[in-house]
């Protein structure tokens, strides 16, 4: 029997994807032609720590750091596209990365979708064996309170190529900025469960040992531990940011417009930013 021909679609900005890519042993499998939709130049911006950067992504950036010829690159302007609203330049990369594979005319038995930032532990190298599990079934690294919550992720998407031609090809910018819903993760479930059966999706367990690894991590840590940290206070200063934003000052009590996460999170990441915690920071500026 024949190997599985698989379509790794690496979509999103560029971010950290040159330290990254060291985890994505997955890559580098005789099974798997690599492509890339991302856009011209990725950015790092936290007010906070004053820190403000903007590198330029080029076809030799990416093949520099993804030390495999890939099947396809497709790099747009940055300030060609316009989002209104959040996640809708996600939306775009996804479709625009679909096309990009469907345009070599090869037929691929799956496709995985990941996110240039995403760090995996090293240690525990993923195998692709068992992708035929993913046959008319979608794979996401959680798939939290299905039944109650009804949330899904999107960082780390594993299917045939039909399912995820039928979920992308009905996916559309508009469909999003018209919903109702303001809770994406809410909306994804519901977009993904009208072509794929709830009890269908399933989670990636191979996939799930992965972190974001943030702009603020040291270049070339690879302890799962550090990069969670660097993950978490980038988190932190993020919600400051939005908290400050919001017309509050990081010495008040806790802000009503933070929905996502616990007040808890929220004054534990007052209390590191008054200790000074993060001005540790200050040399990335």
């Amino acid at each position: 029997m024949s190997m599985p021909r698989i379509a790794v679609l690496i979509s999103g900005e560029y971010r950290t994807f040159k330290h990254c890519r060291k985890s994505m042993t997955f890559l580098d499998s005789p099974m798997v032609d690599v492509y890339v939709s991302t856009w011209n130049v990725t950015t790092y911006n936290c007010k906070k720590i004053n820190l403000s950067v903007t590198e330029s992504v080029t076809k030799k950036t990416i093949l520099t750091d993804l030390r495999k010829t890939p099947y396809g690159i497709l790099i747009d302007d940055y300030n060609s596209f316009v989002q209104t609203k959040y996640n809708s330049s996600m939306i775009y990369r996804w479709r625009q990365g679909l096309e990009l594979i469907k345009s070599t005319n090869i037929q691929y038995d799956y496709v995985i979708v990941i996110r240039p930032d995403m760090f995996f532990n090293i240690n525990i190298p993923i195998s692709l064996d068992k992708i035929d599990a993913y046959k008319n079934k979608l794979g996401t690294i959680w798939t939290a309170d299905l039944q109650t919550g009804k949330k899904l992720a999107d960082v780390i998407l594993v299917s045939d190529f039909h399912t995820i031609e039928k979920i992308f090809n009905n996916l559309t910018i508009q469909s999003w900025e018209d919903a109702e819903i303001n809770d994406w993760h809410l909306f994804w479930f519901n977009h993904c469960v009208d072509y794929v059966e709830v009890e269908k999706i399933i989670q990636a367990t191979e996939f799930e040992k992965c972190i974001f690894y943030r702009c603020l991590v040291e270049p070339g840590v690879t302890d799962i531990a550090n990069i969670h940290q660097g993950y978490l206070d980038w988190r932190d200063l993020q919600l400051l940011q939005h908290y400050d934003e919001s017309g509050h000052s990081t010495g008040q009590s806790y802000a009503r417009e933070f929905t996502d996460w616990s007040e808890k999170i929220v004054l534990d990441a007052i209390k590191k930013w008054d200790s000074q915690y993060f001005n540790k920071y200050q040399k990335h500026v």
